[in-house]
């Protein structure tokens, strides 16, 4: 047995010396624990130990959990604490770790001992927490542990947090914000995110957190620095473009609110927006902040007007198949002229020339020019005007080459080409190709293939030019209406917007015939406005069809008086409704005095 005892303690001191030298982690041996309990929880003296051993190990620590068979003689040396530092020593642990668990009735005293290897004057330091029932012992251990971990790791327990310098926010709502509790480790992560979360109230302008060294531990203040409220809001230097009641319109920073620079930063960019829309393209805006008592501030919105400017010249780089002035008519956005003091020529609006770029590329790509690009627009600010240069990857003219139709094919493959127009193009033209694969999903889907996918698939020829197009379609399954459901009319009874439907519940999708439908609804003149939307049904092949109208005014009322002279007075007076109790009828009456 005992040689039995030196191989194992061999093994163990190489086990932890490596980690001890190499790592410098903490590391703990756990003696067998006595329990005085009932036998049928004798099963404790085992499983103590290894609570402690996994809790202490999620703390950082290496565990070693000795039994009766490798330290047999644990019991004799319980109370020699030499000999408890030699068992310390041997295994290479730093500290040593033993107690006892105490049970009556249904009270418990969980008792742990532990002491340093290394340090022979220290004595043993003692860690007691009482329980009640087995459920609540793993608890009891945990917490245990984490009193442990302050002695093994050196470590501090939070005592207290204070919150200091506030005055308008509460400090409940400060500290609901904080994690960190009194009882916890102090830990300065934990403390760094909770600086950051209560700085993310936005409240404040400056935060720091003290450390206060007590005898049991540490006090955490929060020093908070509020943002001064806004007394005054006042707007200089607009002059020409708008007065200061437009201007306040936008504004999201109020009165009485907490000063907050993201704000302030938004509230001049909509400014600038708004000088932009009237070609003060220059305009400056800034702010000033004067604070004043009681933590109050006031806040300026300063703006230089300068003077408007308007689009002098557009200048195209790299076109060669097409001039300036082709690709200027694709545009919204113009030059000045003469006729600008009247018109929008000469405007920048940068949502219109953002979507002149997209109207150039298209333009290309109907042309046949599939691998064109346009550039981001260069906006040059001047004194005279606004310069905007455009610069454009042309790339080689590409024309239709072989055109095919594949995959699930309900027509021969020479009809269904009969009915596109790509065929039709010297050139590659995107749009018209859209337009075809459009024509084909309305062909599919009047025959009931309501998910019917058309996709054009492209093969371009670098040598000869040309544009191989395949369109290839899987048309999924035949869809059924499975249930249409009318929506939103108030007055006009369902039977009257069912009969001028042209589709009909257990019948095949047909897109045309829900076209005709919303059609027939409209010239009605019953709504104001008609909405059509399909779901999914029970299965994959069935539909349910939502018709939600908007009810307007049916009836009218006219009347009209008149007079020859005093004696020869007349009158009329005449009443229609046209959806008469909401069946659709017409009534009209006239009257004549």
């Amino acid at each position: 047995m005992i040689k039995r005892l030196c191989l194992l303690l061999i093994a163990i001191v190489g086990y932890f010396s490596g980690t001890l030298y190499a790592q410098q982690t903490i590391s703990v041996v756990v003696l067998p624990f006595e329990v005085h309990a009932k036998p049928e929880l004798s099963y404790l003296q085992e499983e103590i130990p290894k609570a402690l051993s996994n809790q202490l190990e999620q703390e950082g620590a290496k565990v070693l959990v000795l039994d009766e068979d490798s330290l047999p003689s644990w019991k004799q040396q319980i109370e020699n604490i030499a000999q408890l530092r030699e068992i310390g020593f041997q295994t290479g642990a730093q500290y040593v770790l033993w107690g006892s668990l105490t049970w009556i009735g249904q009270q418990f005293s969980l008792d742990v001992k532990l002491i340093s290897s290394l340090e022979e004057e220290k004595k043993p330091v003692l860690f007691s927490r009482d329980g009640r029932g087995v459920e609540n012992l793993p608890t009891t251990v945990k917490e245990m542990v984490k009193d442990i971990s302050l002695v093994l790791f050196k470590r501090e327990k939070i005592v207290d947090i204070v919150i200091k310098g506030n005055d308008r926010i509460e400090a409940d709502a400060i500290r609901r914000l904080i994690k960190s509790q009194p009882g916890d480790i102090y830990n300065l992560k934990s403390l760094s995110q909770d600086l950051k979360a209560v700085y993310a109230m936005g409240y404040f302008d400056d935060i720091r957190i003290e450390a206060q060294t007590k005898p049991d531990g540490k006090v955490i203040i929060f020093n908070v620095k509020e943002k001064p409220i806004v007394r005054n809001i006042r707007l200089r230097g607009n002059i020409q473009a708008y007065d200061e009641e437009e201007l306040r319109e936008v504004l999201t920073v109020r009165t009485g609110s907490i000063l907050n620079l993201y704000k302030i930063n938004n509230d001049i960019a909509r400014i600038k927006e708004m000088y932009n829309e009237k070609n003060y393209h220059n305009a400056k805006v800034d702010y000033k902040i004067t604070p004043q008592q009681k933590n109050q501030a006031d806040l300026e919105f300063i703006i230089e007007e300068v003077k408007r400017l308007h689009v002098t010249r557009i200048r195209f780089e790299g076109n060669r198949a097409y001039s300036d002035d082709d690709l200027k008519d694709l545009m919204t956005t113009s030059e000045e002229n003469i006729f600008s003091w009247f018109t929008d020529a000469g405007d920048l609006v940068y949502q219109n020339l953002s979507r002149d770029v997209a109207q150039i590329v298209a333009f290309y790509r109907n042309n046949g020019y599939i691998q064109a690009r346009v550039g981001e627009p260069q906006i040059e600010y001047k004194e005279e005007g606004v310069e905007i240069n455009i610069k454009v990857v042309e790339g080689p003219q590409f024309k239709v080459g072989n055109v095919k139709i594949s995959g699930d094919l309900i027509l021969p493959e020479q009809q269904l080409l009969e009915k596109i127009k790509i065929l039709e193009e010297k050139y590659y033209n995107r749009e018209v190709l859209r337009n075809d694969v459009l024509a084909l999903n309305d062909l599919y889907a009047n025959e009931g293939y309501a998910n019917v996918d058309v996709s054009p698939r492209i093969a371009q020829h670098e040598q000869e030019l040309s544009v191989d197009i395949d369109i290839v379609i899987e048309k999924g399954k035949q869809v059924y209406f499975e249930q249409i459901i009318i929506g939103g009319n108030t007055k006009t009874r369902d039977k009257v917007i069912r009969r001028e439907l042209r589709v009909y519940e257990q019948e095949l999708f047909s897109a045309e015939r829900l076209r005709r439908s919303i059609q027939n609804l409209n010239r009605l003149d019953f709504f104001g406005d008609v909405q059509v939307n399909t779901a999914a049904g029970s299965a994959d092949d069935k539909k349910i069809l939502r018709v939600d109208v908007t009810e307007k005014s049916t009836g009218t009322v006219q009347f009209g008086a008149g007079y020859g002279n005093v004696e020869s007075l007349f009158g009329a007076a005449s009443i229609s409704e046209r959806n008469l109790f909401g069946r659709g009828q017409t009534l009209s009456l006239d009257f004549k005095l």
